[in-house]
C-alpha cells in the first residue's frame, strides 16, 4: 500500500493487523505486529507577504455615477495561491460628488476579523500588505466670461448682458442662471 498527500497534515496509510492474511498452512496460530505508515508533509513557517492593491480612479465631476472595482495580488512566494486566501468584503467604490471613497480592503468585518484571511494550513506566517482602493471625483472647474464691446457714444444708455461658459462645460443635465449687466450712458463708464 501507499500514502500521499498535499497539504500540511499527516497521511496515514491506514494498515492494521486486519489488513494481512496468513497464507502459510505451515503457521496455524500467526498474529501479525504491524506499525502503520505515514507521511507527514510539514507547513512553511517562513513569513509570506501577500500584496493587495485595490483599483482607484479619479474623475472630474459630471453628474453621474462612478465605480471602480476589483483588486490586484501577489505573494513572495510562488507556491501561495489565490486559493489560499479568503476575501469577506466588498471590492467596488461609488461615488458621484466630489470627493473620496474607499473600499475599505484594509478594514475589519463586524465581528472584529480582518477582511483578508490566510485559509491554508501549508503556512503558517502570512502577512497582508492592503493599499486600499477608492474612486475621486474632483471638481468641474468652470469659466465663464462676461463679453466685452466697444461702443460709441449716443447720449443713450447702451448695455451688454452676455456671458459665455469657459471650454469645459457644464455636466449632463446641469443648467446654470448668471445675470451679468454692464450699462452706462457716459463715456468710461
Amino acid at each position: 500500500d501507499s500514502v500521499s498527500g498535499t497539504d500540511a497534515d499527516t497521511y496515514y496509510m491506514g494498515l492494521t493487523a486486519t489488513s494481512f492474511v496468513n497464507l502459510n498452512d505451515n503457521f496455524s496460530n500467526v498474529t501479525f505486529d504491524v506499525t502503520d505508515g505515514y507521511i507527514i508533509i510539514n507547513p512553511i513557517t517562513d513569513k509570506v507577504t501577500v500584496t493587495i492593491i485595490g483599483t482607484n480612479d479619479t474623475s472630474v465631476y459630471d453628474g453621474t455615477m462612478h465605480t471602480v472595482e476589483h483588486y490586484t495580488w501577489s505573494a513572495d512566494n510562488d507556491l501561495y495561491v489565490r486559493e489560499f486566501f479568503t476575501f469577506a468584503g466588498t471590492e467596488s467604490a461609488s461615488r458621484k460628488d466630489v470627493g473620496t471613497t474607499m473600499m475599505e480592503l484594509d478594514g475589519k468585518l463586524s465581528d472584529d476579523t480582518l477582511k483578508f484571511k490566510n485559509a491554508t494550513v501549508n503556512f503558517t506566517d502570512v502577512v497582508f500588505d492592503i493599499t486600499d482602493g477608492y474612486q475621486t471625483i474632483t471638481e468641474r472647474k468652470i469659466s465663464f466670461t462676461a463679453k466685452s464691446e466697444t461702443k460709441t457714444y449716443n447720449g443713450t444708455e447702451q448695455s451688454i448682458n452676455t456671458v459665455e461658459i469657459g471650454e469645459l462645460k457644464l455636466a449632463n443635465n446641469h443648467t446654470t442662471n448668471v445675470t451679468f449687466l454692464a450699462k452706462g450712458t457716459e463715456v468710461g463708464n
